[in-house]
């Protein structure tokens, strides 16, 4: 027979808009029985990161004759898509990645689109929930994808339509219990 400390396997949820944070409880160690009556408390810490739950989009373009509009603003997510949470956990979330089926999957975010947006622009509350861990070779990363308006003020000028991508690699910026926020600079 083997015993090893008590653990559960979390998937992360398949829909963003119905996502559900995972809490653990540090532990409570040598503690003295206590009265029926009496309340036991427990400390509860977040054992997920998010991830994207502000977005922010400026612009360091400081010519003048034209002004950038933001149209569309989306985040691809590859992420870890289960763990296994140890739950003897010594006060901080001890997860390791499960390598059976499929290691990674994705979540897309759609924050603006068909807009026409000034800069600077904010979205807050589209965060997603990820495993603070990550297996050797599956890379958990934010995909970002914008496209934006350069908008002439010369009336003879046609607009142009730009698009700007770039992946953001998690590893070693999420952590449990933290939020990651997002920072876009677009430049011209």
């Amino acid at each position: 027979e083997i015993k090893t400390d008590p653990w559960l396997l979390y998937h992360i949820a398949e829909n963003v808009d119905n996502q559900i944070d995972l809490l653990y409880a540090a532990p409570m160690l040598d503690q003295t029985k206590m009265a029926v009556n009496e309340r036991l408390e427990f400390t509860f810490k977040h054992a997920l990161a998010c991830v994207g739950d502000k977005v922010n989009v400026s612009t360091s373009s400081t010519g003048s004759g034209f002004t950038l509009k933001l149209k569309d603003v989306r985040i691809d997510y590859t992420l870890t898509a289960k763990g296994r949470l140890v739950l003897w956990n010594r006060g901080s979330a001890n997860w390791s990645p499960v390598m059976s089926e499929d290691v990674l999957t994705t979540r897309s975010v759609t924050l603006l689109q068909n807009g026409n947006e000034t800069l600077p622009w904010t979205k807050t509350g589209k965060g997603v929930f990820c495993i603070p861990s990550e297996a050797d070779g599956y890379p958990q990363k934010a995909s970002i994808h914008v496209t934006y308006i350069v908008d002439y003020e010369d009336p003879s000028a046609t607009d142009e339509e730009r698009t700007a991508s770039s992946d953001l690699l998690l590893k070693g910026r999420i952590r449990e219990g933290e939020t990651l926020d997002i920072n876009i600079s677009l430049t011209y």
